[in-house]
């Protein structure tokens, strides 16, 4: 159910308001599992904030909250990769999500940072064994969606 309180809750998630999420763990856990109209949990909404100390939080208390998917089928760790929250993507990588899930386009957590220009998240990806001949469902690998987003002269393995 989304309304006012868990508006405040996801609000204070994506703002690092560790003092708000502690007091709703106190009194209303069950919105930590509620989603946004999008299907966003509460952990998309953190890593769009860059909070690493919420997602620490969440991990701690609610841990099935990290690889929730909302309705384009992406985990938190896809909309750490479109954004660029390069500490944010390490940690969900580090502990709670697999690094070659795929969303409803058949994108992977390293297609969508080579398709956003984040050649530090694709890089830390392809160290954690990321599948760099992973295509998706039009056929682009990261090199392809790296190249349309014009970023050919940065294109390096590590």
């Amino acid at each position: 159910m989304w309304d006012q309180e868990t508006t405040k809750l996801f609000s204070a998630a994506k703002s690092g308001q560790l003092k708000i999420l502690r007091k709703f763990k106190e009194d209303a856990p069950f919105r930590f599992g509620t989603v946004d109209p999008s299907g966003n949990s509460i952990a998309h909404w953190a890593i769009r904030g860059g909070q690493l100390k919420v997602l620490r939080f969440l991990k701690a208390n609610f841990p099935e909250t990290l690889t929730v998917l909302n309705l384009g089928g992406q985990e938190p760790v896809h909309v750490g990769c479109v954004v660029g929250k390069m500490m944010c993507v390490a940690f969900l990588v580090n502990f709670a999500s697999e690094v070659n899930v795929t969303d409803v386009r058949g994108c992977t957590p390293l297609l969508l940072a080579a398709e956003n220009g984040h050649v530090d998240i694709a890089a830390y990806l392809l160290l954690h064994s990321a599948n760099i001949l992973a295509a998706d469902f039009e056929q682009n690998t990261a090199l392809h969606l790296a190249a349309k987003a014009g970023i050919t002269h940065r294109i390096c393995l590590p």
